[in-house]
């Protein structure tokens, strides 16, 4: 195993593609459940675990954690607003 910079042990094989989209569409699901600030950490992680070792993988995990930051923001908001 290889320790990556996420501090996570990885292998050294990437997972299948069919698992990464999996972890995507669950992440999807979560942040649209009401929890977009864990579903982002969530897809940071996966980012920082992918970002050396499978750069196809790690640019589907970025794009979605920048399709979810807004959520993350707009939720920030409406907190303060009291919604």
């Amino acid at each position: 195993m290889i320790v990556d910079h996420s501090g996570f042990d990885v292998e050294c094989l990437p997972p299948p593609p069919v698992l990464d989209a999996l972890l995507i569409e669950s992440l999807q699901a979560l942040a649209a459940a009401g929890q977009p600030e864990m579903a982002c950490r969530l897809a940071g992680r996966a980012c920082a675990a992918l970002r050396e070792g499978d750069p196809r993988q790690w640019r589907k995990f970025n794009a979605l954690l920048h399709r979810l930051s807004p959520m993350v923001a707009d939720d920030k908001f409406d907190q303060e607003l009291g919604r």
